[in-house]
């Protein structure tokens, strides 16, 4: 079955395993990056001077609450670049939640739901390719003939690269006791991703359906809206989410993790949301 064909199938979207991660920095400032991790810092440096055209100074100190000088001015504006831009390369952030949905008719459609929200990025790996093993395992005990088709906004550009790469700085540290992870290979389903072409089905990004086969990218904020789609909040980009999150969980951890979670879960229902209307098409 192609791609459009399982996305315009009225039955697929019960073979689909609606999926989105929420990662943030795990450095709160530039500053902080440089103190903790100077190899780290070096390769930013280059990053924001290729890519970003913008020349980090190595004299990195905390920003003052009133700037009185050009130098200062260069510390803002560097630490901008860092906190707008690093959030989307997985060797400078940290995964805090997931999220995952199943539907199922009984008596009208039901979604199995869970979001894993944790400070520990290990532990909400874990539980997460833990349970798509059990899933994968029910599945086949069920008799059913493939593996759950992954379904998310962006999924296969950031969700999954992020996850994977995120998963290799634990798999090997069985050394470091809070670090363990028992996991020790990517669950099929992830794999299997990762190989399929395009047009086939196995993964499929709301993010390039929207397209339907175009060229123009959409935010999804603006597909939301226009398909009017229900919410309980607005989605944060990814670096104003961690801007929330270094800015909040000292002084409420509890009520900063639920929002993070929170925000993965909008993200993820609004897949579903567009999957069950494009099924109806």
């Amino acid at each position: 079955m192609s791609q459009f064909d399982e996305i315009f199938n009225k039955a697929s979207i019960y073979d689909m395993l609606f999926i989105n991660v929420k990662p943030v920095l795990i450095h709160k400032s530039l500053y902080d990056l440089f103190i903790n991790d100077k190899p780290m810092f070096e390769r930013w440096a280059y990053i924001s001077k290729t890519k970003f055209k913008f020349d980090v100074t190595d004299k990195v100190k905390p920003i003052p609450d009133i700037i009185t000088s050009n130098d200062e001015s260069i510390l803002v504006v560097q630490n901008d670049i860092y906190l707008k831009n690093a959030v989307y390369y997985p060797e400078y952030t940290r995964i805090l939640s997931i999220s995952y949905a199943i539907l199922h008719m009984d008596n009208g459609q039901k979604r199995d739901m869970k979001i894993i929200t944790n400070d520990n990025e290990r532990i909400v790996i874990e539980t997460f390719l833990t349970d798509l093993i059990l899933i994968s395992e029910a599945r086949k005990e069920a008799k059913k003939e493939s593996l759950y088709t992954l379904c998310g906004f962006n999924i296969s550009t950031h969700d999954i690269p992020l996850l994977i790469k995120r998963f290799m700085v634990y798999r090997d540290k069985d050394d470091d006791v809070e670090q363990f992870i028992t996991v020790k290979e990517l669950p099929l389903i992830i794999k299997k991703s990762l190989s399929i072409k395009p047009w086939e089905s196995g993964l499929i990004d709301t993010a390039n359906i929207w397209k339907f086969n175009g060229y123009n990218d959409a935010p999804l904020m603006l597909i939301a809206d226009f398909l009017k789609l229900k919410k309980v909040d607005e989605l944060l980009p990814l670096n104003e989410l961690s801007e929330y999150y270094w800015k909040n969980i000292e002084l409420n951890r509890e009520d900063t993790l639920d929002f993070i979670g929170m925000q993965s879960a909008t993200q993820m229902n609004f897949s579903i949301q567009m999957m069950n209307i494009f099924r109806k098409i």
